[in-house]
């Protein structure tokens, strides 16, 4: 081993012990709510940690982590996808239920409160704040002042952060792509020169990664 491929053998284990150390506190702090405590454990810390150890005496282990983790993935995209669109449904039954009580009597300050509350839950923010303006008009008892100033702050803040999101993309675009995890992909990728098996390991490792950790940010 020439000191080229000694600085690319260290270079290799580092990025391997930060990315699983990753899954690994993930795991240690409770996992996710989407797979279970055993499913995490073998799919995301058992499966890479083999892999890791194996990968620079058998090429074979090439598939186990990418495919543990395709895996993983697989199940916490469905998951979510389940969840979400259960809660969707939910919030669209309490939604037709409040405009149905208001059609019966426009005057009901308690259902234009629950309509707000679907709105904002969707996130249309200036609809919700209408919808509470007009159940606090309609009763003080329902939504009080000094709960209806909380409301509005809330609700402004949360478009005045959306219209902040949408002005500042690029440059989250930007900062995301510098992430680390960004980067040590990249640095697989220049692996594949040296180790093909190597190359795979960091880089489903590091995408699955910045994948989760994205969406965590954003739960």
């Amino acid at each position: 081993m020439n000191e080229l491929d000694g600085i690319r053998y260290v270079l290799y284990q580092a990025i391997m012990l930060y990315g699983i150390g990753s899954l690994v506190s993930v795991f240690l702090w409770g996992g996710t709510r989407e797979v279970s405590e055993g499913l995490w454990l073998v799919l995301g810390v058992a499966i890479p940690i083999a892999s890791w150890l194996f990968s620079t005496f058998a090429a074979e282990s090439t598939i186990i982590m990418p495919a543990g983790l395709g895996i993983l993935f697989v199940l916490l995209l469905f998951r979510g996808l389940i969840d979400g669109a259960a809660q969707r449904s939910l919030w669209r039954q309490e939604h037709r239920s409040a405009e149905q009580l208001i059609d019966q009597d426009p005057k009901n300050a308690a259902a234009y409160w629950a309509k707000a509350r679907t709105y904002e839950a969707q996130g249309s923010y200036s609809r919700a704040l209408e919808n509470f303006e007009r159940a606090h008009k309609l009763s003080e008892r329902t939504v009080s002042s000094m709960e209806m100033e909380d409301i509005r702050d809330r609700l402004e803040h949360q478009m005045s952060q959306r219209r902040r999101f949408f002005i500042s993309g690029p440059l989250r675009l930007l900062k995301k792509a510098l992430s680390l995890e960004a980067i040590l992909f990249v640095v697989g990728l220049s692996f594949s020169q040296w180790s093909v098996v190597s190359s795979i390991n960091i880089c489903s490792l590091m995408l699955f990664n910045l994948w989760f950790r994205s969406r965590e940010r954003h739960a």
